[in-house]
């Protein structure tokens, strides 16, 4: 049987974390979702599967929180839960970066972005002044990347912001624009990249996923990783079969 898939993230300053976990935990329990949401004093990051019903009362239940009003949410499809589990966990980062040099909520909330029509006419244009740069691990653009992007030897995304200012410390003039799987890592990218000199970064807003909702994979080459069971997504948001996925790998 085949079920929905729910993403959304949101960059809020929260106190109360343990209540909010004991009631997402509950509800999410309760309609029979699998997945994992993370809690932290910087905001919330959530991806959940189940029956689509299921998945918009649970949305339904956190929106009515005004903290979470407005969130934006991705869906997509797969033939299968691609969670085993259900945790609900309090962190100290829903995305951990730079640590101690993460930027603060107001300023990721006051980060320039790009929708993904400005991207894919920014991409058409090839601009030498516009440079695009993908913020995942190295692991995650050999699946598929937007054409001409830059990719950077990182393993892990704590390892970015050394790996970028050792490639690009003499192009703070550019226009970059930064990109990732669903936006979160972006969100703090942007914000510390200004902080660093980069005064014109920007970034796609709500990342390939959002990209491929809207216009397809016009500009970009291959899949898609994603952090679950279905390890890709293709354009329309679907995870290959499994037989094309073992293809895929035995032939890089």
């Amino acid at each position: 049987m085949s079920c929905s898939i729910l993403n959304f993230y949101k960059f809020v300053s929260l106190t109360n974390l343990k209540e909010i976990q004991d009631l997402w935990k509950a509800q999410a329990k309760s309609l029979g979702l699998l997945g994992t949401v993370l809690l932290a004093p910087e905001g919330v990051n959530c991806g959940l599967a189940g029956p689509r019903e299921a998945l918009k009362t649970f949305l339904e239940f956190v929106e009515r929180d005004p903290r979470f009003s407005e969130l934006n949410p991705k869906w997509s499809e797969a033939p299968q839960a691609p969670f085993r589990r259900l945790e609900v966990k309090v962190k100290r980062w829903i995305i951990r970066f730079a640590e101690q040099n993460d930027p603060d909520v107001p300023s990721i909330l006051g980060a320039a972005r790009m929708n993904p029509a400005e991207v894919c006419q920014r991409l058409k244009e090839s601009s030498d002044d516009f440079v695009v740069v993908d913020t995942r691990n190295d692991y995650e653009t050999e699946v598929g990347m937007f054409e001409g992007a830059v990719r950077l030897p990182i393993k892990t995304f704590t390892e970015f912001p050394d790996a970028f200012l050792d490639a690009f410390a003499e192009h703070k003039d550019k226009t970059i624009l930064f990109y990732c799987t669903g936006g979160v890592r972006c969100e703090k990218v942007v914000p510390w990249a200004v902080e660093h000199g980069f005064t014109n970064a920007t970034q796609l807003d709500g990342g390939i996923l959002k990209y491929f909702e809207e216009m397809g994979t016009e500009g970009y080459q291959g899949d898609c990783f994603v952090f679950d069971d279905r390890s890709l997504v293709d354009g329309q948001l679907q995870a290959p079969e499994l037989g094309d996925w073992f293809g895929q790998a035995l032939n890089k």
